[in-house]
């Protein structure tokens, strides 16, 4: 990409290619380009905004979304449909077709139809299976469509930190009402009783917790990289850690302890005694203005033990899981049962109202509805996602892989959009096209801002 000048002796790079009408911004790597198909529509850009938008508003309301046909809509499945239809019906539709001939989207599909047919076959009520099919069809076309954009990876990484930050203000806010005036608007009672847990507009405070916990991490590793902006992706890493406190989960505190671990451990060795000392302060204030507020320092290191299975929530979550696996046969641990199956065998215990039993375990759940096949299935995505991760990158992926396993031992998540997301960002080129998505002119040079997201692409 460089040759030597005769007549400085300095190295100068070697100008690279662009689509006709469409010259290459200055200091933009042009990656894959034979694979694009053209400049992005602004439908699609919006489109792709909505989604990430979306992701954090899982439920409108607790435990009630929209009805449509005798199925729950939630807000993120409907942008998702109009996300699709957006690119299948723009001059890019092509791109869906090169996504899904790749592995990771062959082995996603392949996992998609496994549990279909095992719910066909198996599922007691395969109409109660078919909700969560047709979620995780839409999933499969959401992570195909934005894989298949690389050069939107700013725009989903500035719409995502934005977001976030303005949720866990939100979060915190909401928190310090209800400690003030006693009022739970967007909570729900917690395990502990007269306590309650931030939820704001995710289906439950797990999910919400989760957002927070990847969102984080993923600005904090960009920060590392970044050449612009590192206080405000920082700020916003520190935020999202501090709103994840008041969803009241243990398995995110977990989840955010592993992360923070991996984000030390693979930092240069001179950076790693600053990083722990801010990361001791921010500790500090983030315990000395939360955890009181919980009735009292004594009360919650009373009740704050981590891995705590034999009370309260642990010891009914194991209950579950023995339940769950005392339904699995030969022939189950091969196959599975069928989607989303555990609730139509099993009652929720500590409800008399019939409502349907909920396993809350990623992992074992996978298993319980698709078997040992289902679950290599899904490794495999994993792993060809991971294979098709830049190495500068492993170590992010790595901590977000294990932050997600953590939180999803407390709710199964797996269907939800902002997985999907987050995968596709982990199937991009290292750098984005940057010939489609900001045409530069002689005469108006790109400047670095916060809202093009310029000085973020390293990552």
């Amino acid at each position: 990409m460089t040759q030597s000048s005769s007549l400085t002796g300095q190295r100068r790079r070697r100008p690279l290619p662009s689509a006709p009408g469409h010259p290459v911004a200055p200091g933009a790597d042009l990656i894959h380009a034979g694979e694009l198909s053209g400049p992005v529509p602004g439908l699609v850009r919006f489109a792709v905004v909505v989604a990430t938008l979306s992701s954090f508003a899982t439920a409108l309301q607790t435990n009630v979304d929209t009805p449509i046909g005798g199925f729950t809509v939630r807000p993120e499945q409907l942008c998702t449909v109009a996300l699709v239809v957006a690119v299948a019906a723009s001059p890019i539709r092509d791109r869906l077709f090169r996504e899904a001939a790749k592995l990771p989207a062959m082995l996603f599909a392949a996992f998609v139809g496994w549990n279909v047919l095992v719910s066909v076959f198996f599922a007691p009520l395969f109409a109660r299976s078919l909700s969560i099919l047709g979620w995780l069809l839409l999933d499969y076309f959401l992570f195909i469509c934005i894989s298949g954009l690389p050069e939107l990876r700013r725009v989903i990484l500035r719409t995502g930190f934005i977001v976030t930050a303005v949720s866990a203000v939100l979060a915190i806010l909401t928190y310090l009402t209800w400690l003030a005036t006693g009022r739970h608007l967007g909570m729900v009672p917690s395990e502990v009783p007269g306590e309650y847990s931030v939820r704001l507009l995710a289906l439950e405070p797990n999910i919400l917790a989760a957002l927070f916990i990847l969102w984080g991490l993923l600005a904090l590793f960009v920060a590392r990289r970044a050449t612009r902006f590192r206080v405000p992706l920082r700020l916003t890493a520190f935020l999202a850690f501090a709103a994840s406190f008041v969803t009241d989960t243990r398995a995110a505190t977990l989840a955010l302890i592993a992360g923070l671990l991996l984000y030390v451990v693979t930092m240069p060795a001179l950076h790693r005694v600053a990083a722990a000392v801010w990361a001791f302060l921010a500790a500090a204030v983030v315990f000395t203005f939360s955890f009181p507020a919980l009735s009292g320092v004594d009360r919650f290191l009373a009740d704050s033990s981590l891995v705590d299975f034999g009370t309260g929530t642990g010891s009914y979550r194991v209950d579950t899981w023995r339940i769950a696996l005392d339904d699995l046969d030969l022939g189950a641990w091969l196959f599975g049962l069928g989607t989303n199956s555990f609730g139509q065998r099993h009652l929720e215990r500590t409800l008399q109202d019939g409502t349907p039993g909920y396993l809350g375990n990623l992992p074992l759940q996978v298993l319980y509805d698709s078997g040992i096949v289902g679950v290599l299935l899904l490794a495999g995505v994993v792993a060809a996602i991971l294979v098709r991760v830049n190495r500068r990158r492993l170590d992010l992926a790595a901590a977000l892989l294990v932050a997600f396993l953590i939180t999803a031992t407390a709710t199964s998540s797996l269907w939800f959009s902002f997985v999907w997301i987050f995968a596709s960002l982990g199937c991009m080129p290292p750098a984005i096209a940057a010939a489609h998505e900001q045409p530069a002119s002689p005469t108006r040079p790109l400047r670095p801002t916060l809202l093009r997201g310029r000085g973020i692409h390293q990552w």
